[in-house]
């Protein structure tokens, strides 16, 4: 009788599942090799039976901003089962293996991307938050004086720009406390010329920052590509489209990532810019003592919610629980009524900010009182989560 084991694999098992990522996602596997590699095999599961590996993923241990603090994150990658056994279950038992595994070393959420959503939903995982794509014609960048400096960024300005992104990470949920390879992938996207830091620097500091390149896009013209960018002024705001505007020589556009409500595009003089929704990311509570715990929450509001939670994956976070919040934090305890009931999906969901206790009702991920449906609603309401990357 044939037997499934989650585990850290041997160089060799590494290997052969940069093999099977190759073969699954159309990569080469000279390429799929060394991404698998990078990773170290303390980032890497595999799924092997009898001796046989079926297939496996990788993480990016990181952190994940919500209503205003840091959340400490595992960003799951490359899942991906060998064809000729696909269809037996094995997507699904890895991840459910994959998650019990995680909440057992203490994370208490986790992110992806999905290629499809049923198997991450049968883990446990539910959608929670957008990544944007935002184009904009260069012709509508028509703000010719900056006001700010814009200069490359130097090898000594690397922890200045990893401050400007973490007290952008406190004001917009779902951001990315990016670990050294997530930021390597803003400095060298996939598949893209490698993109150059900029500062926008006045007299009191550096007040903001984007990493962009041109790529060839059609008729022997190009697009201004930006990975990431972070304003804190409107002044800095202003001054980086005005740098995007001086690309229109050679490019018809720029194209950046993020939020449908992203602040640029508040301050263009006409509604020219396109926002198109590319992917929906989804969350996972691992632990829920601690990512109730680890997120914040108005300070200017003291409630308690008395919560049922159902998970059929991790047992630990069924059963009834209270929160309480007081001055922008929480404290979790066993306990309580459970007039709030909601499946440990309709949580990731809430927890985020992506669904409303409207929406959350509607779909019955959550019921309850419309009272305390509407009292989560406030604890957890916040600007729309969104992610500028992908991974």
């Amino acid at each position: 009788m044939s037997s499934l084991d989650f585990r850290i694999p041997t160089p060799e098992e590494r290997d052969t599942y940069g093999e099977i990522v190759a073969r699954s996602f159309g990569f080469d596997p000279g390429d799929a090799l060394p991404w698998v590699r990078g990773f170290g095999s303390e980032n890497t599961r595999v799924l092997v039976e009898d001796g046989r590996v079926l297939g496996g993923l990788v993480v990016y241990r990181a952190g994940q901003w919500f209503g205003g603090r840091r959340v400490p994150m595992l960003g799951v990658a490359g899942v991906a089962i060998d064809p000729p056994f696909r269809g037996r279950g094995h997507a699904t038992t890895l991840m459910r293996e994959a998650v019990r595994a995680f909440a057992e070393e203490g994370f208490p959420i986790a992110t992806l991307y999905p290629a499809t959503q049923g198997i991450y939903r049968r883990a446990g995982f539910e959608q929670a938050g957008s990544r944007f794509e935002i184009r904009v014609p260069l012709s509508r960048c028509v703000f010719r004086e900056r006001e700010l400096v814009v200069r490359p960024e130097a090898l000594e300005d690397r922890r200045a720009i990893e401050e400007l992104h973490r007290r952008h990470g406190a004001r917009y949920p779902g951001t990315l406390d990016r670990s050294e390879p997530l930021w390597a992938r803003i400095r060298h996207p996939r598949r893209l010329p490698p993109h150059r830091g900029y500062l926008l620097e006045g007299p009191d500091g550096v007040e903001g920052y984007c990493f962009a390149a041109s790529r060839p896009h059609s008729n022997h013209r190009l697009e201004l590509h930006v990975s990431d960018y972070v304003v804190e002024t409107e002044r800095a705001a202003r001054t980086l489209l005005a740098f995007f505007g001086a690309h229109a020589s050679l490019a018809d556009e720029v194209v950046w990532y993020g939020s449908a409500s992203d602040p640029l595009l508040a301050l263009l003089p006409e509604q020219r810019g396109r926002v198109t929704l590319l992917d929906v990311w989804m969350l996972r509570i691992l632990d829920l003592r601690r990512a109730l715990e680890g997120r914040g929450y108005p300070e200017a509001f003291s409630a308690r919610l008395e919560l049922e939670v159902h998970d059929d994956c991790i047992a630990a976070n069924s059963g009834r629980f209270v929160l309480d919040v007081s001055g922008g934090k929480a404290e979790v305890r066993s306990g309580g009524s459970g007039r709030l009931r909601l499946h440990v999906r309709g949580l990731a969901a809430l927890y985020t900010g992506f669904l409303s206790h409207v929406h959350l009702a509607l779909l019955r991920l959550a019921e309850g009182d419309p009272r305390d449906l509407a009292l989560a609603g406030v604890l957890f309401a916040g600007p729309p989560p969104a992610m500028p990357e992908i991974f």
